[in-house]
Parts: C-alpha cells; structure tokens; sequence
C-alpha cells in the first residue's frame, strides 16, 4: 500500500502533456477568452491554427441562424465573439511576422 501512495504521489509531480497539435483538441470553440488571448502572444502556427480553428466554427454557427439579424441576442454575441477573435488571429499572424 505504501509504495503505491508514494507512486501515486510521484504522478502527482507529471504535469498534463500538451497536445501536440491543434488537431487534438476536440472543441476549440469551448476554449475561454483569456486562453485564446494567450494562444495569439504564443504566436505559433499551432496557436494560429487553433483559432482559425475557432473562427471557423463561429462562421458556421452564425451561416446557421440564416435570415437573422443584428436584433437577435444569439447573432449578436457571435458577431462580439466574432470580431474578437478576427482580432486575435490577426495579433497572431502580426507576432509571426514579427511586427
């Protein structure tokens, strides 16, 4: 019993792996402002992928409500979403190029 605390213990010190690419992740959309903000400073091509990842999928969504307009409350925070993540992912590509 004690050498499995102390081996459960030693996986305690691991820290979680980092995926390898943006194709591990299951829902960038999911992903919170501040991650996102931090994603366009790292100014990495898997940063960038991950938010055209993100952009894509809020183009999407939005093509989805069709015929509504700038009144209906759900378009309006993906528009928000949107421009803020256009945003980033110019930040980013800016950091790449190293302007």
């Amino acid at each position: 019993m004690a050498a499995a605390e102390r081996a459960l213990e030693e996986l305690r010190a691991v820290p979680t792996p980092v995926p390898p690419s943006a194709a591990y992740l299951t829902n960038p959309a999911g992903l919170s402002d501040a991650r996102l903000a931090a994603l366009a400073d790292l100014a990495t091509g898997d940063a960038l992928a991950q938010l055209t990842m993100v952009e894509r999928d809020l183009v999407a969504t939005l093509a989805e409500y069709g015929g509504k307009d700038g009144r209906n409350v759900a378009v309006r925070a993906l528009r928000g979403r949107l421009a803020f993540i256009r945003d980033l992912v110019e930040r980013c590509k800016a950091r790449m190029d190293g302007r």
